[in-house]
């Protein structure tokens, strides 16, 4: 068999475990059409409803197996609504239809209702009737984004795009929200429309290179990869997909072709080394409930900044990386450190000898405060100095009592700071895991 054929067997292979069957199919549409009918049931309540419909990867027949999927029930608003009555008539009517499913309140850049009824996740989102440009809330784009695929993709691209899914999902890319940072469905539709099968879109991503710009875009973007949304040139949907990810969805398709296997849809762990916990730098803080996109964002850039006041102050951060768990309303922020515990000197680097003025005021300075202060053989003037903390975790405690500004406002209690896996379980465990492992999609390429 020549590798084009083995390509193609295993390709085809995995589009057989990733077509839901007839039962599935009905089951799936049972819960979708008497879900639909109590939403509807409910909004007709309200003038200022004009129509309830189906959107998402349901709506388009790109849904994943049961378990993982979503069913998208949108409400089209008036434009004349304002926000507050939008927010307010838009959670009513998602809590009554779906009260006997435990509904919850989630949020996007607006609320929605979310509940899980039959086991599948359903969410109530409302969104304006505006026309094609006149965005007013993020949702707006939906009902252009189903209408323009339903009609775009045909039956194979449908059974591609939950290929992409699933090879996604597998080596940890799949999901546009903030935590993840990776492909979002909609993306993975818009590569199938756009190349015309899953090993197209393969072929062209273990190929690409930085600049690249699919679709039509009237401006220019600034990552390395563009993505534009068909529905609204000015929108690039690689924004949300960090360069890591980017880079290890590369990675991954070079992989694939070099050694089609189907492995590369199941996933692989990586291997971790245990003995690297000790030099894991842990902090951990509560807060008061808010959306979970806005604490991650939170919690990314609280991690960047201690970060970056480690680097600066002598610690060596190897990785680093956030973890929130937003129903617990707990975080945590994880450092790989080089080492833990550093020398109690360092040199600090001075002027060169021929600027008169800041000689004299560096001298000045570091004479009666450093240990030593020389004259280097390169004609630069260098300080011994001794640093106030020389323990990873010590500093970082000291830091973070004295910057509350380093972290998200309204903590609960102050934050704990601790070397190790002591006090980690469940998700957060895994998380710091995640710090000390050797990637499980670099197997395949080796």
């Amino acid at each position: 068999m020549t590798h084009a054929d083995q390509l193609g067997v295993i390709i085809e292979e995995a589009r057989g475990r990733v077509s839901p069957t007839e039962l599935q199919i009905a089951d799936v549409n049972g819960v979708a059409e008497s879900t639909l009918r109590r939403v509807r049931d409910e909004a007709a309540k309200y003038h200022h409803i004009l129509n309830v419909e189906l959107g998402g990867s349901y709506a388009k027949g790109t849904w994943l197996a049961r378990s993982n999927m979503d069913i998208d029930i949108y409400l089209k608003f008036k434009t004349d609504v304002g926000a507050e009555r939008f927010e307010e008539i838009a959670t009513k009517v998602g809590f009554d239809a779906l009260r006997g499913c435990t509904p919850n309140l989630r949020y996007s850049e607006h609320p929605y209702v979310e509940a899980r009824c039959s086991g599948i996740r359903i969410n109530v989102v409302p969104y304006y009737n505006v026309g094609r440009g006149e965005w007013i809330s993020a949702a707006d784009r939906t009902s252009f984004h189903t209408t323009y695929m339903k009609e775009a993709l045909t039956a194979a691209m449908r059974c591609d795009v939950r290929l992409l899914k699933s090879f996604l999902g597998a080596n940890g890319l799949y999901g546009a929200e903030i935590a993840k940072n990776g492909f979002s469905g909609y993306v993975s539709e818009i590569l199938v429309e756009r190349f015309g099968s899953f090993e197209n879109v393969i072929r062209e991503f273990a190929g690409i290179q930085p600049g690249t710009i699919i679709g039509d875009a009237t401006k220019e973007f600034e990552t390395v990869i563009t993505i534009i949304d068909p529905i609204d040139h000015n929108r690039n949907l690689a924004a949300a997909i960090s360069l890591e990810n980017m880079a290890r969805f590369v990675v991954a398709c070079r992989s694939f072709l070099k050694g089609p296997s189907l492995d590369m849809f199941d996933g692989t762990a990586g291997t971790i080394s245990q003995k690297y916990w000790g030099n894991m730098l842990v902090v951990r803080f509560g807060f008061e409930y808010r959306a979970p996109d806005i604490i991650w964002g939170q919690a990314k850039k609280a991690v960047a900044a201690v970060a970056k006041q480690l680097q600066h102050d002598g610690f060596i951060v190897v990785r680093s990386k956030a973890h929130v768990e937003p129903d617990e309303c707990s975080a945590y922020l994880f450092f790989l450190l080089n080492a833990v515990e550093i020398a109690p000197t360092y040199v600090h680097d001075g002027p060169e000898f021929f600027r008169n003025e800041n000689t004299d005021t560096y001298i000045a300075k570091n004479v009666r405060r450093s240990e030593m202060v020389w004259m280097g053989p390169q004609g630069r003037i260098h300080a011994l100095r001794r640093r106030e903390h020389t323990s990873a975790d010590t500093y970082v405690q000291n830091l973070l009592d004295g910057e509350a500004a380093l972290l998200p406002d309204k903590l609960h209690g102050s934050p704990q700071v601790w070397i190790g896996r002591n006090g980690l379980d469940g998700e957060a465990e895994r998380a710091g895991e995640e710090l000390i492992s050797t990637d499980g999609l670099f197997f395949y390429t080796s």
